[in-house]
Formats: C-alpha cells, structure tokens, sequence
C-alpha cells in the first residue's frame, strides 16, 4: 500500500463506521459470504439495492448488502473473489474477527420505485442485487452471464436467490446473442429492466434492445466494473 494511501485511511477511519466479522462461509468456488454485525448497524437504514463502500488499503470496494437486520445490528455480504487486487487480496483474507470500517448504507440502485415484474440481467457481481430484489417480495427473474455456472448456481443457492437463468462466457463476446435471446424470453411480460455487472455487456444489450425496438416498463443501469478500469460501483 502507498505512503498516500495509508495516510488517506488513518484520516478516514475515525469517520467511517466499524463492524466486525461474524462469520465467513467458502460458499462456491471464487465466492465468500461474510456476515457483518456491530452497534454501528443499528442505526442506518437499508434499502434494498442499497451499497455499502468498503475501505481497502486506503480505497474503497462497493458491496450490494442484503439481509440487513438493524435490530440485530448485522447485514450479510457476497464477494465474488477474481484477479489479484487489493479487493480480491481483502477478501480472501477476511476472518471471523476482522474489522471491516466502511460507508453507508447508502442509495445506489432504486430497486423499490421499480414497477413489477423486473428483469435483473448481470454476471457474478450482481448476485447480490437479486437477492435484495428478492428481499422485497415482487415477482422478479434474473439473467446472469457467467464464467462457471455450477460454481454460480451454489452461490446463488448458498444466499436463497432463486428464479436465475445463466449463461456461460463465450471469448472474445460471442455469448452475448445468447444472452440477449435469454433476456427477451424473460420480458414477455412487460418488465422494468434493471442492467448491472460489466459496462460492455450492459452497452451491448441495451443497443440490441434499440436495434429490434423492445421497450420496457421501466430501465435502471448500473456498471460494476470494466476491463482495466477501477472505481466502478
């Protein structure tokens, strides 16, 4: 970590909230879920969709929460662990014990205004999100392109995400016709769409939907992350 970076964490930590961990539980390859509780949970209110930013050697990493429980003081995350940086390095490494200073809750995806029924479409990172969209208890369907399915498919299982179809990674792009053909066979019913996961894959159906004139209810958008790029939330 830089000399900038850990000077920039001592100076935020006093204003930032601390937890610690509860439990940390392998769920699927690549996948660890951790549950969070402390006093600072008891306070902040949690909406559905909302994000919680993470500080990491002096940075921040943002999580979709879900199963928050603010009488109880503890909220569960879902990591989806690739690459070697400072994120995929922290999340290995999280311990029952560990102390985890953050921001938030705080809006990021309106998931509540959204008209029914909604049509989640996103990849490994955005698990999460379907589950908090669960959580408000309207119909919902949630398309994932993936690099493992099996391993995927026990993530979702492991946090109670049901109702998900998944479709494998292809190079170079190529499964993102498939993935298209998934998303229109789960919007015959008019439905809000919510894109999440890699900026070029929400760029890509979102041009496919103008290119053959499919409309819905209602649209939200929110890239996770892209090739080579940091910061994303």
């Amino acid at each position: 970590m830089s000399t900038i970076k850990q000077a920039l964490g001592g100076l935020l930590k006093p204003i930032l909230r601390a937890v610690r961990v509860e439990r940390v539980t392998d769920v699927a390859d690549r996948f660890r879920l951790f549950v969070l509780a402390g006093e600072a949970l008891t306070g902040p209110r949690c909406a559905p969709g909302d994000k919680m930013q993470v500080m990491i050697d002096g940075d921040f990493r943002t999580y979709t929460p879900f199963a928050f429980d603010a009488a109880a003081g503890r909220l569960s995350l879902l990591a989806f662990i690739h690459g070697d940086g400072p994120g995929a390095r922290w999340a290995r490494a999280l311990r029952a014990g560990d102390e985890v200073h953050f921001f938030g809750p705080r809006g990021s995806l309106p998931l509540r205004e959204l008209p029914s029924p909604t049509l989640l479409v996103g990849d490994e990172t955005s698990i999460a999100v379907g589950r908090a969209l669960g959580e408000l208890g309207k119909p919902s369907t949630v398309v994932l392109e993936v690099d493992d399915v099996t391993a995927t498919q026990a993530a979702a299982d492991a946090i109670g995400l049901r109702d998900v179809s998944f479709v494998a990674r292809a190079a170079g792009d190529a499964h993102v016709d498939a993935l298209w053909s998934a998303v229109k066979a789960a919007s015959k019913t008019p439905s809000a769409l919510v894109l999440t996961g890699k900026a070029q894959t929400i760029q890509a159906i979102r041009r496919l939907a103008q290119r053959e004139r499919v409309t819905f209810a209602a649209q939200k958008n929110k890239a996770y992350w892209a090739p080579g790029k940091r910061g994303l939330d």
